[in-house]
C-alpha cells in the first residue's frame, strides 16, 4: 500500500471517528473524593464501580464521584442506565457545594439489568450551583448529562373586566381592546388609580384601530360604581382621535381613583399625576391660625351657655364653705372664765380694793 493511500485512510477515519466522540466523557481515576471530584460536562460517560460484599456486609467500597456546574435558572438532567447484567446495585446520590446530602429528584437505586433512570434538579437560585454525583456499588452503568434553560413560563394576563378586579397602576400609559358583541352586557376594562393629596388625575384617551365604534371612559373617585357630579367622562370614535380631561383630587387626604374603559374598539389610556388646580396651597402659619380661629369660631357659643352654669357652681361652692367654716367655729368648745373657780383647785381671795377717806375725796375735789 502506498504511503499516500495510508495517509488518506487515516484521514477518513479520523473524520468518522470525530463525530461518534464528540460529546462523549472518560472517567478519570481517582475519582473517588468529594474533594477532588471529576468536573462533567454536556455529554455521555461509561464508568464501572467494582465494590465487593460477602455475608457480613461490604469489604470494599468503590465510588465514582463527579461535579457538574449548574448555571442559575437551569436545569439538571440525567440519564442514568445499568449496563451490566449482574445482580448487584448501583446506586447515585447527590451532594450540593458545601458536601450536604440534597436529596434531590437525582438520587436513584438501579438494580435490574438495563434499568434506566431519568431524572432532573432545578437550580432556582440566583447564582451559579455546583452538585455531587457519587455513584456506588458493583457494575457498569452509562451516564448522560444534560443542561437546559429553565423555561419562564409567563404569568397569566390579569384580568381586570369588574370592579372588584380592577387593575392596580401607576403613571404612565395602558392599551386595550373592548368589543361589546351584546347591546346588554357592557365588556368594561378597571384600572384603579392612587391619586395623592392635593393632586390631581390627568387622563387622556385615544382609539387606536380604525374600525367602526366608540370608546367610552368613566372615573369613579368613590367607593362606590355610580360616578360623583366632578368625575369625568370622555368618548372617542374616530381613528386617532383623543379626547382628555383633569380630576381634582382631595386636598387633604389621598384619592383612590377607579377608571373603567368600555365600548367597541382599540384603546391606549394615559394617565399622570398633576399638581391641582383647584387648590392654593397655604403655609403652616395660616393653616394653624385657621385652625384656631375655627375652634374658637365653635366654641364661643358654648361658652357663652356654660357662663350662667359656672357662676351657679362657684356660688355652691362659696356657699357651702362658708358653711363649714361656721359649723367648725360653732362646735369649738369654750375655756374657763377668767376668775371663775374649779373644784380641785386651791385659788387665792380676791383682793380688797381700798376705799378712799372721804377729807381726801374733799381735797381732790
Amino acid at each position: 500500500m502506498f504511503p499516500g493511500r495510508r495517509w488518506l485512510i487515516g484521514l477518513v477515519l479520523l473524520f468518522l471517528a470525530l463525530p461518534l466522540s464528540c460529546g462523549a466523557q472518560a472517567e478519570l481515576e481517582p475519582n473517588d473524593s468529594l474533594d477532588s471530584p471529576q468536573v462533567l460536562t454536556v455529554g455521555e460517560l461509561e464508568g464501572e464501580v467494582s465494590s465487593s460484599f460477602d455475608a457480613t456486609g461490604p469489604i470494599q467500597i468503590d465510588r465514582d464521584i463527579f461535579a457538574v456546574d449548574v448555571e442559575m435558572k437551569h436545569v439538571l438532567e440525567l440519564s442514568f442506565k445499568k449496563t451490566d447484567l449482574g445482580p448487584h446495585a448501583i446506586s447515585i446520590r447527590t451532594y450540593d457545594e458545601e458536601k450536604m446530602r440534597l436529596h434531590s429528584p437525582l438520587d436513584m437505586v438501579l438494580s435490574v439489568p438495563g434499568e434506566v433512570f431519568i431524572g432532573r434538579w432545578e437550580n432556582s437560585q440566583n447564582s451559579r450551583s455546583r452538585v455531587h454525583l457519587v455513584v456506588e456499588g458493583n457494575g457498569t452503568y452509562h451516564l448522560n448529562v444534560n443542561l437546559t434553560p429553565i423555561k419562564e413560563v409567563p404569568p397569566p394576563p390579569q384580568r381586570h373586566d369588574s370592579w372588584e378586579q380592577a387593575q392596580y397602576v401607576d403613571e404612565g400609559s395602558y392599551s386595550g381592546y373592548v368589543h361589546d358583541a351584546d347591546p346588554n352586557i357592557a365588556e368594561s376594562h378597571y384600572y384603579r388609580i392612587m391619586v395623592p393629596a392635593g393632586e390631581a388625575l390627568e387622563i387622556t384617551l385615544e382609539k387606536t384601530d380604525n374600525e367602526t365604534g366608540t370608546v367610552y371612559l368613566q372615573t369613579y373617585s368613590r367607593s362606590v360604581e355610580v360616578p360623583s357630579s366632578w368625575d369625568i367622562s370622555l368618548g372617542v370614535s374616530g381613528p386617532d382621535e383623543n379626547d382628555s380631561d383633569v380630576l381634582e383630587g382631595s386636598y387633604y387626604y389621598d384619592t383612590s381613583v377607579t377608571v373603567s374603559v368600555r365600548g367597541r374598539g382599540g384603546y391606549n389610556l394615559t394617565m399622570f399625576i398633576v399638581p391641582s388646580q383647584e387648590f392654593d396651597p397655604m403655609d403652616e402659619e395660616a393653616m394653624l391660625a385657621l385652625f384656631v380661629f375655627m375652634m374658637l369660631f365653635t366654641l364661643l357659643p358654648l361658652l357663652v351657655l356654660m357662663i350662667f352654669p359656672m357662676m351657679a357652681v362657684i356660688i355652691i361652692i362659696a356657699l357651702i364653705v362658708w358653711a363649714v367654716k361656721r359649723s367648725n367655729a360653732s362646735a369649738k368648745p369654750s375655756g374657763p372664765k377668767s376668775g371663775s373657780k374649779l373644784p380641785g383647785i386651791a385659788h387665792p381671795p380676791p383682793k380688797k380694793k381700798k376705799k378712799k377717806s372721804m377729807d381726801k375725796d374733799l381735797k381732790d375735789g
